[in-house]
């Protein structure tokens, strides 16, 4: 009897040790772009007030929650009004759609109206997004095009833009930084997001960032593109189109979608393409540990993983090209190195370490990009979940005001962002398979607590007799 207790009582604490490895989901190490595996999910909501509730705040908290449309164009709202965000963490508690009749404007629109703060999607979608940039019909200069358009030292995650978000500026008069996060990003992070977006530029155009424009680190890691990204003159990338100042770091990035760089007429510099980044002239540039699936088209230079480096010193390490990169010009000083490197100029070393060309072949890692399915539950769900006793959510025409409409705010006249006049839209999400993973993990831990339970009894009983 005491060796079976034994046995019985050892076999339950193996059970009940492993039961927080299962849970807790590690495959996404091994994962190469973004996975649901690395979000680190908000458990209690209530703490945090919805975004709707700004006005209501002498001082921001340090979070918001968005739970629907108007809670996204609020956002929009407040930042562009010259709030940063600072300091405060932005959540999405579910998918959003943002069907409207209206272009939006990025967040952060401007370099006077940079976002600062934290964006973390949560794994949820944002769909049916159009994004046109502030100053999109100017006559020189540039402008920062995206979800959010500038960010400075911002950090954005576990976001997710669907294949109906587009961003556009085809105005060659301007130099358009347009990326599906970020269209200008200095300093910061985006980490662990997944773009499907329709993205069209006519320069230093990219699938999820734009344009690095700092000597702070800038970082990349952990992202899916799998849109379209277009380029009318310069080098666009499925990852980042133009790493142009130091410290840029793109680790663990995947690109799937389609990039090309198009222009009715071709020069040495102006038509470039790359699967994970356009072109650099940035020094201390490192790209680790990505994987090019898409189809990569430049007219004058194009790499699976880097279109051109120009200008400094830029190393590839650990990276695969699996997709199918073309060119329809050639220059007599191209650089191509096994379809990683489209061009390297003229003593600027490009150091590749461990990466292989395998066009043609079958990606057996490609069974980790996820599929986005958007679920958008009904007002009730949401007020069912978050309840009216915490905030009141009512739109009126004052908090969804566009801040072009702000008259005190002389240097928002042009700001163009518009809000969507159905006031009661329903969005946003559904179970994901992390609460999959946490139901299992409640029912092996209850069966360790029952186990660990009829073990205690039994050692009861045997003392008593």
């Amino acid at each position: 009897m005491k060796k079976f207790l034994s046995v019985f009582l050892t076999l339950t604490l193996v059970l009940v040790l492993a039961v927080p490895v299962f849970a807790a989901g590690s495959t996404s190490d091994n994962v190469v772009g973004y996975s649901a595996d690395r979000i680190e999910k908000v458990s209690d909501w209530s703490a945090i007030p919805d975004i709707m509730r700004y006005d209501d705040f002498a001082k921001n908290p340090e979070a918001y929650k968005i739970l629907n449309a108007d809670g996204l164009r609020k956002l929009i709202e407040v930042v562009n009004l010259g709030d940063t965000m600072q300091g405060v963490t932005i959540y999405l508690a579910y998918d959003i759609d943002m069907t409207s009749d209206k272009p939006y404007t990025p967040i952060g629109y401007n370099r006077s109206f940079e976002f600062k703060g934290t964006l973390d999607g949560q794994g949820h979608v944002i769909d049916n997004m159009k994004i046109i940039p502030h100053g999109h019909d100017n006559t020189s200069g540039s402008i920062g095009g995206g979800l959010i358009g500038y960010g400075l030292g911002c950090t954005v995650k576990n976001l997710i833009l669907g294949s109906n978000v587009t961003v556009t500026c085809t105005n060659k008069k301007v130099e358009g930084r347009l990326g599906g996060i970020i269209g200008n990003m200095q300093g910061g992070l985006v980490d662990n997001c997944y773009v499907l977006a329709t993205i069209n530029g006519t320069r230093y155009t990219g699938g999820i960032v734009g344009f690095t424009d700092s000597k702070e680190m800038e970082t990349v890691q952990n992202c899916t593109f799998g849109g379209t990204v277009t380029d009318i003159e310069r080098g666009p990338g499925g990852i980042l189109g133009l790493a142009s100042q130091d410290a840029t770091r793109v680790t663990n990035c995947r690109n799937t979608g389609t990039v090309i760089s198009q222009s009715a007429t071709a020069s040495q510099w102006n038509t470039i393409a790359g699967g994970i980044v356009g072109r650099c002239w940035a020094a201390d540039l490192v790209i680790t540990g990505c994987i090019n699936n898409g189809t990569v088209t430049g007219m004058t230079y194009a790499g699976g993983i880097l279109g051109a480096q120009q200008i400094k010193d830029a190393e590839i390490v650990d990276c695969i090209n699996y997709g199918t990169v073309t060119t329809t010009h050639t220059f007599s000083d191209a650089d191509t190195e096994n379809g990683i490197l489209g061009q390297g100029a003229i003593d600027i070393n490009v150091t590749l370490t461990n990466c292989v060309d395998k066009v043609g072949q079958t990606d057996p890692t490609l069974s980790t990009v996820p599929t986005v399915t958007p679920y958008y539950p009904t007002q009730a769900e949401i007020d069912a979940a978050h309840g009216k006793k915490e905030e009141d959510t009512t739109v009126t025409e004052e908090n969804t005001t566009d801040p072009e409409d702000n008259e005190t705010t002389a240097s928002n006249k042009d700001n163009d962002t518009t809000e969507s006049t159905d006031k009661t839209e329903a969005v946003t999400t559904g179970s994901s398979a992390d609460d999959n993973k946490g139901g299992c993990a409640s029912v092996f831990n209850g069966m360790a607590v029952i186990l660990l339970t009829a073990g205690a009894g039994l050692v009861f009983v045997k003392k008593k007799h």
